[in-house]
């Protein structure tokens, strides 16, 4: 599923491996899946999906539900690995290490842009991925936005998994190199917006999270430490006069996109253009955007409509909208419900997951990494994550 069609089109097959998989589960643990009425979301999401392929004027068929069913997937394998060990650990475990492979990839395979230039002699040392001996088409080169975008869900569940253990004096280390490499790597791609995502995602963490005392000091000098200094970068003259330009272009033309997303959603308002279409040269030029290909002169593809709100609704209309709203909000239940029913762990996990899935919400009000991009299972593994951990503190120890 990493991979861009038509690669990843025939590989589509392999979920058919998921059938054994639910079949011994039945068998050895008496269900297919732990399902409860707040997952009925799913069944609606996917029966949009289903009727999208059908009433939207446009489509790629069932192959574009590829990715969703994946994440499907990671969501409840969560969930399952959770319930039969009773704790969270190992999952959190595996999204520690899908972290630091992130952090990896986003500091050597980000293309740098005029954002970074401050940062050039730093860049210029760094190795690339690109002198890898790996299979063309792997995807192992990315925007810095898009890269940004995938750090915003990790960076807040290492930052809260690593202040407990810390506090507890438990392992440590992985989760800390996780910090550091999604840190760095954001830092130095200069997303303004997954970093004020983040910054207030931190800053919730120290809240919640550190009692008081030196080390909530410490966090609150460091945070405010890197706020400035992120605003030194923004707003010192050289920044502002090698950046303005661009920031204006960049402004300017993300209200074009929302104007064009907004004409598809009047004109389309319960199927939207069809999954992943709003890239489509036959809508560009239905709803052109200036500069964008196919527009005269344009050589870049616009690949989404810059606001994952916008994005969902140019996808799967209103009601794809609606049930995209409902997602988060459910997201906020379990977090709060998880909150006052928990012990000090349960906390952590559910404030970090949570944080990571805010943290994108922000990043996703100017950019947007949609449910058909190579990068959405980790919303599934932050959704999982929070959804798991809310099962653990309130219905499996109910044998529920």
């Amino acid at each position: 599923m990493w991979y861009p069609s038509p690669t990843r089109d025939r590989y589509v097959w392999i979920f058919i491996l998921y059938i054994p998989i639910l079949v011994a589960r039945a068998i050895v643990h008496k269900r297919l899946l732990t399902v409860t009425r707040i997952d009925i979301i799913w069944g609606i999401l996917f029966i949009l999906g289903i009727s999208n392929i059908y009433l939207a004027p446009y489509t790629r068929g069932f192959i574009i539900l590829a990715r969703p069913l994946l994440g499907i997937a990671i969501y409840f394998s969560i969930i399952e690995m959770a319930r039969e060990q009773q704790r969270i650990d190992r999952a959190v475990n595996y999204i520690t290490v899908i972290a630091i492979l992130v952090g990896v990839l986003a500091l050597f395979g980000t293309q740098w842009n005029e954002k970074s230039f401050q940062f050039e002699p730093f860049l210029n040392v760094l190795p690339t991925l690109e002198n890898l001996p790996v299979p063309p088409d792997t995807g192992l080169s990315f925007n810095a936005n898009e890269i940004a975008g995938a750090i915003a869900y990790l960076l807040p569940i290492m930052a809260g998994i690593a202040v407990y253990r810390w506090r507890m004096k438990l392992p440590r280390i992985g989760v800390t190199i996780a910090f550091v490499l999604l840190f760095l790597s954001l830092f130095l791609g200069q997303s303004r917006l997954t970093i004020i995502g983040v910054l207030v995602t931190l800053a919730m963490i120290i809240v919640l999270l550190i009692p008081r005392g030196r080390w909530k000091f410490a966090a609150w000098a460091a945070l405010l430490l890197v706020t400035l200094l992120e605003g030194f970068i923004i707003y010192n003259p050289v920044s502002r006069s090698e950046l303005a330009e661009r920031d204006e272009d960049s402004f300017s033309g993300r209200f074009n996109i929302w104007s064009s997303a907004l004409s598809i959603v009047r004109d389309y308002p319960f199927t939207g253009v069809g999954m992943n279409m709003f890239r489509d040269r036959r809508v560009l030029e239905q709803y052109p955007v200036p500069r964008w290909y196919p527009s005269p002169g344009a050589t870049r593809i616009l690949p989404h409509t810059h606001n994952e709100l916008l994005q969902i609704a140019t996808d799967l209309g209103i009601p794809g909208l609606i049930v995209f709203i409902a997602i988060h909000v459910g997201a906020v239940y379990v977090a709060i419900e998880t909150w006052r029913q928990g012990d000090e762990y349960a906390r952590a996990v559910s404030v970090s997951a949570f944080g990571g899935l805010l943290a994108h919400a922000l990043f996703g009000v100017g950019d947007a990494i949609t449910l058909w991009d190579r990068f959405a299972f980790l919303f599934w593994i932050a959704l999982g994550l929070l959804r798991a951990q809310h099962l653990l503190t309130t219905r499996f120890r109910e044998n529920l």
